[in-house]
C-alpha cells in the first residue's frame, strides 16, 4: 500500500511504500528531509529507533555513513526515483548542494534566473537601440546579435568550465540546470559592460562594465549556486577568469573577421557603404566619405576658324595668376585670343590699396543700466578682421593690412590691450588662420613644399612646429576649424556634403578621426567645451529627427545623442547660436524661424538632463537685424544663468524673460574675457559709415543679477 507524500520546501509529491511510514525521505528535486507518516493499520517496526531518525532529519549523513546505511528505493508518483534517507549512494566529491532555507528562497531560486536573463537581454539591446548613429536597422540587429552569440557560446561556456573547477577545489557539488544558472548570474557584466561601453564610448568603459558586473555576479553566485561563506571568493574568482577568456577570445574572433571584412570593402573601394564596422562602434572601419563622383569624358572641342579681320587690333592680355603657397580659393579661368601680330606683355600689377584711414566717428555713449563702463579700443587701428580663441580668453587676434598693403596678423590681450606680437607671412595670402586659447600660437595651412599646418608662435616670433596633413580621399579639402585647447587643433576635412573632423594632439602627433554629418562651419553651427580640456564639440544636425550631436574628442567615434522631441522636424532650421556654460557645464542651442524661436539647454553633469525648453513666439532679440548672420547669436554669461544675444541682449536662461539691452548697435562678435566672471565682454561693432571697432564693454554684474531675481518672482 503506497502512501503519498509531499515535500514542504518545492511541493513535489511522492508515493512511498508504507513499509518504511514513519520515516524520513529526501526529496530527489530539492533535498529537503520528508518525514513519512505513521499507518495506523500497521506497528512500526520495533528495531527501527526514533531518535536516530530524528538525529538523521537535523543533521544529514556523512559520505561514509551514506555509503553503509542503505535502504530500499521508493517511487515517486511521477514515475521518478526518489531516495530514502540513508539510503544515500556515495558522492563523487564534496557536499550536496542543498537550497538555502531564508523565507522565499524557493521564489527566489525559481524566478531570480527568469528575472536577471529579462532584464540583462532587455537593457542591452536598448542601449545598443538608441546610441546606434548608423541608421541602418539591420545593422543594429547584427551587432546585438554578436555581442549576445558571443556571450551566450562563447563567455557563458568557459565560465562554466570555471564554476566546475571551483567546485572541485572546493568539494561541493553544483546544483541543477547548472547552464541556465550560469547564463544568469553572468548577464550583469554583459549588461553593465554593454552599457558602459555605449555611454563612455570606449573601451574603458567596457571594461569598467564588465569588472563591476562580475563583481555582482559573485554575489548571485553565491544566492544561485548556493554557496558556503567561505566558498564565494575562489568561485567568483574561477568563474570571473572563465568569463573573461571566453570575452577575450570572442573579441580576437570578431577583430579577425571584421578585419578581413574591412580588406574585402577596401578591395572593393566600397568602404564607404557603411558608416562604421557591422561588428561593433569599437572595430576600425574605412572611411565613410561619399563614392568618388563619375566624370563624364569631355567631348574635344570642334576647332572653328577664326578670321583675323574680327581680332581687335589692340587686344587685352590675360594677366598671370598670382604666386600663391595657399591656392584654396581657385582663380576664374579667362580666355584671349592674342592678335597674330600683337605680343602678350603681363601687366604692371597694381598698385595695393593704402590702409584705410584711422576712424573718426565712435559709437556714442552707451546709456543702458546693464554698463557700468563702455569705450572704444583705439590702440589697434584700423583692422580688416577679428580673430578670436574657441572659447572665452582675453586673447585675440586682429588682421591689418600694412601701408604696403601687405596682410599680417597682430595679437592682442584685453586684459591691458597692448600688442604681444606680429605675424607677416612671406608670400601675401589669404590664409585663414585659427589660435589657440592663450593667443601664443597661430596656426594656418601651408602648401609647399605639402599639405601641412605651421604653427606660429608670437613669444618665438617664429614657427615652431609643422604637422604634415594626409588627405582621407584624394578631391577631400582641409580646413582649419579651431584650436579647442593649447595642444588640440581640429581640421574639418569636406568632400562635398560629406564631413569629417580631425583630432590632432600637437605634441604627439597623434590623430583621431570622427565622421559626422555635414554642418555649419560658422561659429553658429558648432561649439567646443571650455571644460574637461576642450573634451565636446557639439553640432546640431536634423538626420534623423532635430538633434545635438554631442561628440567625444578623445577618441569615441558615435555621438551622444541630444534629441530636440519638441520641434517639428519639417521645421528645422540651421541653429543661430549653440554655447557652452563652462563653470555650469551646461550646453545650449537656439534655433529661429519666422519670428519664432526656441532654446534648450542640457545639463552635462546630470546625464545630460533637458533642463529647459524656452520659446519666444515674438522673437527673441530685437536686434537681430543688426547682428552678422555668420556669427553666434548668443553667449553664456560667465557666472550667472543668463545669455547675452546677439551680443546685445540679456535674457534669463531659466525663464527666458529680456532684462534689458546694452545700447551697442551692429555687433558683428561677442566674447567675455573670463570664463568664471562675466564682468568684462570685447564687442566687435560697425555702426554705419564707420570701419570695424573694438568695444571694451563692463557689465553691471549686481544690477544684472537683481534684474535677474526681480524677473523670475514675477508671474
Amino acid at each position: 500500500m503506497a502512501i503519498t507524500v509531499e515535500c514542504s520546501n518545492c511541493g513535489r509529491r511522492y508515493n512511498v511504500d508504507d513499509s518504511i511510514a514513519g520515516r524520513t525521505v529526501k526529496c530527489r528535486q530539492c533535498g529537503n528531509l520528508i518525514p513519512v507518516p505513521k499507518d495506523s493499520s500497521e506497528s512500526l517496526d520495533p528495531d527501527v529507533d526514533l531518535n536516530a531518525l530524528s538525529a538523521l532529519a537535523e543533521s544529514p549523513m556523512s559520505d561514509e555513513q551514506a555509503a553503509t546505511h542503505r535502504m530500499p528505493r521508493v517511487e515517486s508518483k511521477a514515475g521518478s526515483e526518489m531516495k530514502v534517507e540513508g539510503d544515500e549512494e556515495p558522492h563523487m566529491f564534496g557536499r550536496q548542494n542543498f537550497r538555502f532555507t531564508f523565507p522565499m528562497a524557493r521564489q527566489v531560486d525559481q524566478y531570480l534566473p527568469m528575472i536577471l536573463a529579462v532584464i540583462g537581454i532587455f537593457i542591452a539591446g536598448y542601449v545598443i537601440v538608441d546610441e546606434d548613429t548608423s541608421n541602418r536597422g539591420w545593422m543594429v540587429v547584427l551587432r546585438f546579435l554578436v555581442i549576445f552569440l558571443s556571450y551566450t557560446f562563447v563567455a557563458c561556456p568557459l565560465a562554466l568550465v570555471g564554476l566546475r573547477k571551483a567546485s572541485k577545489a572546493m568539494r561541493y557539488q553544483l546544483p541543477k540546470k547548472p547552464k541556465w544558472r550560469t547564463f544568469t548570474v553572468f548577464m550583469p557584466a554583459l549588461m553593465l559592460g554593454v552599457l558602459f561601453w555605449y555611454i563612455g564610448q570606449s573601451l574603458l568603459g567596457l571594461i569598467l562594465g564588465v569588472v563591476s558586473g562580475l563583481i555582482l555576479a559573485a554575489f548571485l553566485i553565491w544566492l544561485l549556486f548556493r554557496l558556503q561563506p567561505h566558498e564565494i571568493i575562489t568561485s567568483g574568482i574561477y568563474g570571473a577568469v572563465g568569463f573573461l577568456s571566453g570575452a577575450i577570445i570572442a573579441g580576437g574572433i570578431l577583430f579577425v573577421i571584421n578585419l578581413l571584412t574591412l580588406q574585402v570593402f577596401t578591395s572593393m573601394k566600397k568602404t564607404y557603404v557603411l558608416p562604421g564596422s557591422p561588428l561593433g562602434e569599437l572595430f576600425a572601419w574605412g572611411p565613410t566619405i561619399a563614392p568618388p563622383e563619375v566624370t563624364q569624358p569631355k567631348k574635344s572641342p570642334t576647332t572653328k576658324k577664326i578670321e583675323t579681320a574680327a581680332l581687335p587690333e589692340n587686344p587685352t592680355p590675360t594677366p598671370p595668376a598670382p604666386t600663391d603657397q595657399n591656392p584654396s580659393t581657385p582663380t576664374p579661368a579667362t580666355t584671349s585670343v592674342p592678335s597674330p601680330t600683337t605680343e602678350i606683355v603681363a601687366p604692371t600689377p597694381p598698385t595695393p590699396p593704402p590702409a584705410p584711414p584711422s576712424p573718426v566717428t565712435h559709437v556714442e555713449a552707451v546709456a543702458s543700466p546693464l554698463v557700468q563702463e563702455a569705450k572704444v579700443v583705439e590702440a589697434p587701428g584700423a583692422f580688416q578682421g577679428v580673430l578670436q580663441p574657441a572659447i572665452n580668453s582675453p586673447a585675440f587676434a586682429i588682421t591689418k593690412l600694412t601701408p604696403d598693403g601687405v596682410s599680417h596678423v597682430e595679437l592682442w590681450s584685453s586684459a591691458d590691450w597692448t600688442k604681444k606680437g606680429t605675424f607677416t607671412p612671406a608670400v601675401n595670402s589669404n590664409d585663414h588662420y585659427v589660435i589657440s586659447p592663450s593667443g601664443d600660437l597661430l596656426a594656418r595651412i601651408a602648401r609647399f613644399p605639402g599639405l601641412s599646418v605651421q604653427f606660429y608662435s608670437f613669444s618665438a616670433g617664429s614657427v615652431v612646429k609643422t604637422i604634415e596633413l594626409t588627405q582621407p580621399a584624394a578631391s577631400a579639402q582641409p580646413d582649419l576649424l579651431a584650436m579647442a585647447t593649447e595642444d588640440r587643433l581640429l581640421v574639418r576635412w569636406t568632400r562635398g556634403e560629406q564631413n569629417s573632423i580631425e583630432v590632432i594632439d600637437i605634441a604627439s602627433n597623434k590623430r583621431k578621426g570622427v565622421d559626422m554629418a555635414n554642418f555649419d562651419p560658422s561659429p553658429r553651427g558648432w561649439a567646443v567645451s571650455p571644460f574637461e580640456n576642450g573634451r565636446w564639440f557639439a553640432v546640431p544636425t536634423n538626420i534623423g529627427g532635430p538633434q545635438v550631436l554631442l561628440y567625444d574628442l578623445n577618441g569615441v567615434r558615435a555621438p551622444r545623442k541630444l534629441a530636440i522631441s519638441s520641434l517639428d522636424p519639417s521645421q528645422y532650421r540651421t541653429p543661430t547660436g549653440l554655447a557652452f556654460s563652462a563653470a555650469e557645464k551646461r550646453l545650449a542651442v537656439l534655433i529661429e524661424n519666422g519670428g519664432n524661436g526656441l532654446l534648450l539647454d542640457w545639463d552635462m553633469q546630470q546625464n545630460y538632463r533637458l533642463m529647459h525648453t524656452l520659446q519666444f513666439p515674438n522673437g527673441p532679440v530685437a536686434g537681430r537685424a543688426n547682428q552678422v548672420e555668420s556669427v553666434s547669436s548668443f553667449e553664456w554669461i560667465p557666472g550667472m544663468e543668463a545669455y547675452l544675444m546677439y551680443g546685445q541682449s540679456i535674457f534669463d536662461a531659466i525663464t527666458g524673460k529680456h532684462i534689458g539691452d546694452l545700447g551697442v548697435p551692429n555687433v558683428h562678435s561677442a566674447r567675455f574675457t573670463d570664463e568664471t566672471n562675466g564682468e568684462h565682454v570685447v564687442l566687435t561693432c560697425q555702426p554705419p559709415g564707420v570701419p570695424l571697432q573694438l568695444m571694451d564693454v563692463k557689465l553691471n554684474v549686481e544690477t544684472i543679477k537683481s534684474e535677474l531675481e526681480a524677473a523670475r518672482k514675477k508671474p
